[in-house]
C-alpha cells in the first residue's frame, strides 16, 4: 500500500505542476496576443507618420528654394 499512495502523492503533484503549466502557457498567450496587436497599431502609425512626412517634403520641395549648402562645403 505504501507504493500506492506514493504513486497517488506524485501523480498529484504532477497534476498541480501540469495545472500551473497550463495557467503560465495562457497568461503568456494573453500578453504574447496584446503585444502582437500594439506592434500592429505603432506600426499602422508609423507608416501613417511616413506618409505624411513624405506629403510635408514633397509640398515644401515646390514652395521652397533648395537650400544652400552650408559654408564648410
Amino acid at each position: 500500500m505504501p507504493d500506492a499512495e506514493a504513486l497517488a502523492r506524485r501523480l498529484e503533484e504532477v497534476e498541480t505542476a501540469l495545472a500551473h503549466q497550463e495557467q503560465t502557457i495562457a497568461d503568456l498567450d494573453r500578453v504574447v496576443l496584446d503585444q502582437w496587436k500594439r506592434i500592429d497599431e505603432l506600426s499602422r502609425r508609423v507608416g501613417m507618420l511616413t506618409d505624411q512626412l513624405r506629403e510635408a517634403e514633397s509640398r515644401l520641395g515646390r514652395f521652397a528654394p533648395p537650400e544652400p549648402p552650408p559654408p564648410h562645403y
